[in-house]
């Protein structure tokens, strides 16, 4: 086979995977391969990130992201605990959501909530 090309040429400036392997003599688009199926696999083991996309009012959006940096913590976080709060208050049969339905025009859903004017 020919000279040996550092892995670094075809992967932008990354370490030189063929060292840290010990695998010499691999034609370079071989190893690129073999290096991108196993980046594959082990992306592929930790699976899809766990993701929820909402519409939320601008005003709900500032305060989050106020209270995220007064606190030093990620908005994220403070939406999940929002709603462990939501689903454990609803469970114990604290949550009254009858005061804020009304009808929805949707096929998915029969209400939506109404909320007040600030947060809209």
């Amino acid at each position: 086979m020919g000279a040996s090309v550092p892995l670094r040429r075809i992967t932008g400036g990354r370490q030189d995977l063929s060292r840290a392997s010990g695998i010499s003599g691999v034609d370079p688009e071989v190893r690129a391969q073999i290096e991108a199926r196993a980046r594959g696999q082990r992306k592929a083991k930790r699976g899809p990130r766990p993701k929820l996309t909402v519409d939320l009012p601008h005003s709900l959006i500032d305060a989050l992201t106020d209270l995220a940096r007064a606190e030093d913590v990620a908005k994220g976080d403070l939406v999940a605990l929002a709603l462990i709060d939501l689903i454990e208050d609803h469970r114990s049969g604290r949550l009254d959501l009858e005061g804020l339905k009304i009808r929805a025009h949707s096929m998915r859903v029969g209400y939506r909530l109404e909320f007040p004017p600030e947060w809209r």
